[in-house]
């Protein structure tokens, strides 16, 4: 129409009567506007108001998640604690029925476990074990040497070495160290209270495992633990190790305690006997011939290096360096952390006793949630979408009457 009048006469009849019609369909034109404008405003009032409910339910979902979490990590906590408690107690109940001590007896053992895992002895030893695992090192030593089931302060005065021995060698185990010493304290039928001169022999020695296989030999032939661990030591600087160096060791004393007396060190003594057979100056063949194709290269190493037997014996007797390594091992940023651990870890089994009825009301309550949760969830899969279908419109009627 706008188009039309352009051509028209102003003025003119047909001219009026366009511009009638132009100006009516301008008022229609606006009355909608202005309803389609009040109907935006409601949408978007609407839209914000939903907007402003899922913000609510994200935060309330929020809140739920953390209170869940929080429940879950305060169990989870609890139950750290009460393993803790429970490993000190079995632990203790094993010692009680293998030792047949009774309950003060258990009670102190349990103490001087708790005073060595977190405290330095006077010798400077920081034990890095927890008393759960000290008192399952007591159960190791009363099993290897059953003699001191019976005696509480000689069980933890042989454990305490074995410790010790652990702590200089560091590169075995406290298992690898109760069986070391007291494998060696049996061989040669030491009294415990030599338990502090075998650590110290076999932590001289680099590779006192070897003893395992030549200690009763060596303890057989009269030849001390000190010579035999100087003898382990001269095969080990010649590449002869471990088990292989035992084994070499057990044949070379059964050999020499079954021939001549003069070489037996059970009656001459072990220097006196290496040096009449060095001075047989037997060749290869001779040496194969009394010693066999196995033990060849072990008795070919020690009659070569006599003199070095002997330097060694000299270095690992009277020695104090278990003592020594143990205190510079022990005394190491990593050491004092352990013993802390330790610490925190007694703390927080005397706390647990205390919480225990918090944990059971903690571990119910989570329970109950964990029971409801997924029946919430299966619900929500089932009548969410019917949910937010009510609730949109619902919400947009309600902002609308507001």
């Amino acid at each position: 129409l706008q188009r039309d009048i352009k051509e028209m006469t102003r003025g003119s009849e047909e001219y009026n009567r366009t511009m009638a019609k132009i100006q009516h369909l301008q008022g229609i034109l606006k009355r909608h506007r202005q309803e389609i404008k009040g109907i935006t405003t409601e949408t978007k009032k609407a839209t914000v108001s939903i907007g402003s409910m899922v913000d609510w339910f994200n935060r309330f979902g929020g809140v739920i998640l953390s209170v869940i979490g929080f429940l879950t990590g305060f169990t989870l906590a609890l139950r750290a604690i009460r393993d803790e408690r429970n490993k000190l107690e079995e632990s203790q109940a094993g010692l009680k029925a293998l030792t047949g001590l009774d309950d003060d007896s258990i009670a102190w053992l349990t103490g001087q476990a708790k005073t060595l895992s977190t405290t330095m002895t006077k010798e400077g030893l920081r034990v890095r074990q927890s008393a759960a695992e000290i008192l399952d090192a007591f159960m190791l030593v009363g099993s290897a040497k059953p003699e001191l089931l019976g005696d509480k302060e000689a069980l933890k005065a042989v454990t305490e070495e074995a410790m010790r021995l652990q702590a200089a060698a560091k590169d075995i185990t406290l298992n690898e160290a109760v069986d070391s010493l007291t494998l060696s304290l049996n061989q040669y039928g030491a009294a415990t209270d030599q338990a502090g001169r075998f650590t110290n022999v076999l932590a001289a020695g680099s590779q006192a495992k070897a003893i395992r296989n030549a200690g009763t030999a060596a303890a057989s032939a009269n030849v001390p633990i000190e010579q035999t661990v100087a003898l382990i030591e001269t095969l080990a600087y010649r590449g002869i190790k471990d088990e292989v160096a035992g084994t070499g060791l057990k044949k070379f004393f059964l050999v020499l305690q079954t021939g001549a007396d003069e070489t037996n060190p059970k009656i001459v003594g072990l220097d006196k006997a290496l040096e009449n057979l060095k001075n047989k100056n037997m060749d290869a063949g001779a040496i194969k011939k009394m010693f066999g194709e196995e033990g060849y290269n072990t008795a070919s190493v020690i009659l070569q290096n006599t003199e070095m037997v002997k330097d060694f014996t000299a270095a690992v007797t009277g020695t104090n360096v278990a003592y020594e390594q143990a205190a510079i091992n022990s005394d190491t940023a990593q050491a004092k952390l352990e013993q802390a651990r330790n610490k925190m870890k007694l703390a927080a089994i005397d706390l647990g006793e205390k919480l225990n009825p918090a944990l059971t009301v903690s571990t119910n309550m989570l329970t109950n949630v964990l029971k409801y949760l997924p029946g919430l969830i299966d619900w929500c899969k089932k009548w969410g979408t019917t949910v937010i279908t009510l609730t949109v419109p619902l919400a947009a009627y309600y902002t609308t009457l507001k």
